[in-house]
């Protein structure tokens, strides 16, 4: 047998074992942990403001009114730190608005990623008595995720 092939045969079962240890490591079906906000109490719309959190970041979402058909709410969103983007979007478990993404509140005295702005239009097709309230929040690059029913 030629030398070449001798060591070919040797060799053939390490690369095959190799080639599945790395192959596993990158088609493996691990997800990384969500990052989910977690509510601070009932999300009340109407009496006070809704408050998420988690280790890392705490937010207050304020409705300057109660939600209503066909009426822009004026939502503004504080964060406890500052955060990259904030993503809102309101509906029922078969409705939802299209999601809406916030601004950073632009003061001319200050401009921070603490404070967020925008308006909310809810569609004819959503109920007010169930409505749900979806946030994505990215902070240092990592997406946070937060779903609160609100109650009126």
């Amino acid at each position: 047998m030629n030398r070449h092939i001798t060591i070919a045969i040797f060799m053939a079962p390490f690369f095959a074992i190799a080639g599945y240890v790395i192959s596993g490591y990158f088609f493996s079906n691990e997800t990384p942990p969500a990052n989910i906000l977690q509510p601070v109490g009932k999300c009340q719309p109407s009496i006070q403001p809704c408050v998420v959190e988690s280790d890392q970041l705490r937010i207050q979402i304020n409705f300057a009114h109660s939600p209503a058909l066909q009426k822009a709410i004026p939502v503004s969103i504080v964060s406890s730190t500052a955060v990259e983007d904030v993503l809102l979007a309101i509906g029922n478990e078969q409705v939802n608005t299209m999601p809406v993404q916030f601004h950073p509140r632009d003061d001319k005295t200050h401009y921070d990623k603490t404070q967020w702005q925008a308006n909310i239009l809810l569609n004819d097709s959503v109920n007010l008595k169930q409505l749900i309230l979806r946030l994505v929040v990215t902070y240092k690059g990592v997406l946070y995720f937060a779903e609160i029913p609100m109650t009126s």
